[in-house]
């Protein structure tokens, strides 16, 4: 378990075991937009930012995971799933996956006055870094 504090932010990366690797899990001290009945609530506390795959794996142990290539998928559940590996977004040696979501926007008028929309598009959600050799 981890605090840090960089560039203003609060957050907290908490890593366990997970298959033949360490999967860690940090959030952030966050703001965020939920709507509840036809209302839009702010609440502020942890919340998700990624999920980090630690390089103790080869990028062929990964071979049959979707995480540790190029592509995209649809999960057993239902949801659309992209996957970037070695790119300039990426670097070397390592894949970001990214979920196709709903989520709530936020804007401010020219009165300063703040609404809210729903839009869809893809999110980060984890990053699988290679072990090298």
């Amino acid at each position: 378990m981890r605090r840090s504090n960089e560039n203003g932010r609060q957050w907290f990366t908490t890593c366990e075991p997970y298959s033949q690797t360490v999967r860690c899990r940090t959030a952030i001290w966050s703001t965020q937009v939920d709507s509840f009945r036809g209302a839009y609530l702010q609440s502020t506390g942890w919340n998700f930012n990624n999920m980090t795959y630690l390089p103790h794996m080869k990028r062929s142990q990964w071979a049959g995971n979707p995480l540790g290539h190029t592509g995209q998928w649809t999960s057993t559940d239902g949801r659309r799933w992209r996957t970037e590996c070695d790119t300039a977004v990426t670097g070397g040696d390592g894949c970001r996956s990214y979920i196709w979501a709903s989520y709530i926007t936020s804007q401010l008028d020219a009165r300063g006055n703040r609404s809210y929309d729903w839009t869809s598009g893809w999110v980060f959600n984890n990053i699988v870094r290679f072990r090298k050799g």
